[in-house]
């Protein structure tokens, strides 16, 4: 499906579709198409400049990543940069700097290489095309999604020959990108529970470890069995097995909890396999197992 966004920019009408699709630009005055060329790009900067506020120092940069000398893994965070504003200035929670050192911390200790972060907002495509960079995990979210800026991630996710591995609002991203739905899970049914009534209102959510059912075998699985226990955080879900996608899992309530690109290393799992615990190891499992298929043979120690 075509996502198109318009809106008035300096006495132009411009519209912007999405992925696969190029920029569409339309004027009044054709004469003027210099002058939108180069305001489409300033707006988008605009964009990338606001949702920068706040973060400077959290995530590693686009030239890092585009000029890295050794190998590594790249996490990119896609959360909205207000949640990690309010999260950074809330003493009584986790600081976003130390979740994104775990997850860091994580990555390394089971790719056996370094894990850079980047924020969606601040990359483009070309950023992810260096050769010492070895695979690719798109984070989870739970804010707003600032659709043009996003549209970069979902290039990446169309295009790239590097491994990569959606991990919850990023698999839901590779549902979307080519061309499945995303939306909320059932609504609650009257005497039903809310878990979290603070979060999308009305509406169930997995939360918690949860058992996942194994349906197709899977490398990803290795030593899991057919049913693991992983961490899940969702109210929305993918709706549809997009083309050219084979299911891996699902749960009575979520569907498709996992698949897989019929031809590429390009995995979605709607769970949270980097929150894994010391009474709960089956998210590291299938982590070591996603960095071995990308070529990263490490076998981590469970010390």
């Amino acid at each position: 499906m075509l996502a198109v966004f318009f809106w008035q920019l300096g006495g132009f009408s411009v519209v912007l579709a999405a992925p696969p699709k190029v920029v569409l630009i339309h004027a009044e005055n054709p004469d003027h198409g210099d002058e939108i060329d180069r305001t489409v790009p300033l707006y988008l900067e605009s964009l990338r400049a606001k949702a920068r506020e706040g973060l400077d120092g959290l995530h590693e940069t686009p030239e890092q990543l585009r000029t890295v000398d050794h190998p590594v893994v790249c996490g990119v965070d896609m959360e909205d940069p207000a949640v990690i504003r309010k999260r950074m200035e809330d003493p009584a929670g986790q600081r976003w700097s130390d979740k994104l050192a775990r997850f860091r911390a994580r990555m390394k200790e089971l790719s056996g290489v370094p894990c850079m972060i980047v924020h969606y907002t601040q990359v483009s495509r070309e950023d992810f095309t260096h050769p010492n960079l070895r695979a690719i995990i798109v984070m989870g979210q739970s804010g707003q999604t600032i659709e043009p800026l996003s549209w970069e991630i979902s290039a990446v996710i169309r295009d790239t020959d590097k491994p990569l591995l959606g991990i919850c609002r990023g698999h839901q991203l590779i549902g979307e990108t080519f061309g499945s739905k995303v939306a909320r899970m059932r609504r609650i049914r009257p005497g039903e529970k809310d878990p979290n009534p603070s979060y999308t209102p009305g509406f169930f959510k997995e939360t918690g470890f949860l058992t996942i059912d194994v349906r197709r075998p899977d490398a990803l699985f290795d030593g899991l069995g057919n049913s693991p226990v992983l961490k899940e955080s969702h109210s929305a879900e993918v709706k549809q097995l997009p083309p050219g996608f084979t299911l891996l899992a699902g749960t009575s309530e979520c569907a498709i909890q996992a698949m897989k690109h019929d031809r590429r290393i390009l995995y979605g799992v709607q769970f949270h396999p980097e929150s894994y615990d010391d009474e709960h190891l089956d998210g590291r499992t299938l982590l070591a197992n996603f960095f071995r298929i990308a070529g990263l043979a490490v076998t981590p120690s469970c010390d």
